[in-house]
């Protein structure tokens, strides 16, 4: 059974809610992704996906686009770090 399809490019996630709409339940982004297997799931360590997220705040500051993510994006993944923190 499907546990989750990862796919970080929107347009991509509209062609999959516009051909295969039954499968749209199950689409996350990459951080998503890895946040619900620390805090759900309990297959990733706390302190291994704490560490992810900040090298990825770390890569957006300096310039880099991790998961096609930028500057503006920095309100989730503080909002993702906090859920880590306290799951």
């Amino acid at each position: 059974m499907l546990h989750s399809l990862i796919i970080d490019d929107k347009s991509a996630q509209g062609w999959i809610n516009r051909n295969l709409p039954e499968l749209y339940s199950f689409v996350r982004y990459s951080l998503r992704f890895l946040v619900n297997s620390c805090c759900n799931d309990r297959s990733m360590a706390r302190k291994t996906i704490q560490n992810v997220l900040r090298n990825v705040e770390l890569s957006i500051h300096r310039g880099y686009r991790p998961f096609n993510l930028s500057e503006d994006n920095m309100w989730m993944i503080k909002e993702l770090m906090t859920e880590v923190d306290e799951c």
